[in-house]
């Protein structure tokens, strides 16, 4: 479907080298080097996300395939994914501290493309293909983390940096996985870049050294636990530059997918047509559900929310974003509010100096003269 289809293009952009760590093992070894659709179908496979995926991708490769079709049985399809699965990104710096012995790399990915950067986008990709097959998914985006556990105490003996802060949040979520022995179905995505933070601060810090003691605990406890499905990206730290994504004006009165994230149709994808409208409740009465397609991708479609415009009682139009179109789109008043406010701060203070610099001038002597018979005549 168009999630899968998106995967395959992060995949396709990384840059350099990604190195991958997954437990379980795979059943006999991988290939040392995949293309990024190999990867992205053995990574959806590990982590229970490939229901959208096809052998048919890997009809050229008979030991991929036969791993996708060997691997153990833990339910790897969608709605039934395995118990807890988990997906973490770091930097090769930072994995080599962190990765514990038992854990070892399963296959590497290697592209010269330098124009994009995604690695971050592909957690976050897989993220929103997990929102429909898990009942329970943490991500770094996560707008409410869980409160920090009292295993992390020990960073209040140390100043605090925005290393520390991003680090205490991202392995609070990590531990909240890890240890969520009350939730059946469980998907974290997270990327590590508090740990890449205190690296880059001092690499000999005491922070970093019980930063990267206790990440390598935390992973050792999930690499020994058959419950867990783990996949480790382990990138080069250019991979973690962000770009802008692209931007490409629609026709009017065309229902849009909603602009707020450029990988949202991801986490909106549904099989079928009745899927996504009982999924959305018709798309909030926003708009409407359609067939979403790439040509590369050998048919196969599936369905996402496309957002309409509203007109209320007094005429004015309303723009609708989210999942389901169920939030307004604020972007454009907020951007006039802040336009306005800015013009008119920018006048008042032109306006200011103007009077300022006119009332440190002597006024010229046709004027003074003027004012001096006024002075007089009222006296």
């Amino acid at each position: 479907m168009f999630r899968t289809t998106l995967l395959s293009l992060l995949f396709a952009k990384l840059v350099f080298s990604l190195d991958v760590y997954l437990h379980p093992e795979p059943p006999s070894p991988l290939p040392s080097h995949l293309s990024p659709t190999q990867a992205r179908i053995v990574v959806s496979h590990q982590l229970g996300l490939d229901g959208f995926d096809s052998l048919e991708e890997l009809s050229d490769d008979p030991s991929l395939r036969n791993f996708i079709l060997s691997a153990p049985s833990k339910g790897y399809s969608i709605g039934g994914g395995p118990r807890k699965a988990l997906l973490l990104s770091v930097t090769n710096e930072v994995a080599s501290d962190i990765i514990p012995s038992n854990l070892k790399s399963s296959f590497s990915l290697s592209n010269s493309d330098k124009s994009s950067n995604l690695v971050s986008k592909t957690v976050e990709s897989f993220v929103h293909r997990a929102e429909s097959v898990y009942t329970n998914v943490f991500s770094s985006e996560s707008s409410s983390p869980p409160p920090v556990p009292q295993l992390l105490d020990v960073f209040s003996l140390h100043p605090t940096s925005s290393g520390v802060e991003k680090f205490l949040a991202e392995t609070a979520q990590v531990v909240d996985i890890v240890e969520s022995n009350d939730m059946e179905d469980v998907f974290g995505g997270i990327i590590l870049s508090g740990l890449e933070s205190l690296c880059a601060e001092d690499r000999d810090s005491e922070p970093y050294k019980l930063a990267v003691e206790l990440t390598r605990q935390l992973l050792t406890t999930v690499s020994q636990d058959t419950r867990f499905s783990l996949v480790v990206l382990a990138h080069e730290p250019s991979l973690f530059r962000r770009q802008q994504p692209p931007q490409s004006p629609f026709p009017p009165n065309q229902p849009t997918l909603a602009p707020q994230h450029p990988f949202s149709s991801l986490s909106t994808c549904y099989p079928s047509l009745d899927a996504c409208t009982n999924s959305t409740s018709s798309c909030s009465s926003h708009g409407a559900c359609q067939q979403a397609s790439k040509p590369t991708f050998e048919g196969r479609t599936c369905f996402v929310c496309a957002c309409n415009a509203t007109t209320d009682a007094s005429g004015r139009k309303q723009q609708w974003v989210g999942n389901a179109c169920e939030r307004r789109d604020v972007s454009a008043p907020f951007a006039l509010l802040a336009g306005t406010t800015i013009g008119v701060i920018i006048l008042a203070a032109g306006s200011i100096a103007l009077l300022s610099g006119i009332g440190s001038q002597k006024l010229p002597p046709t004027l003074a003269a003027s004012a001096g018979a006024q002075i007089a005549k009222s006296d």
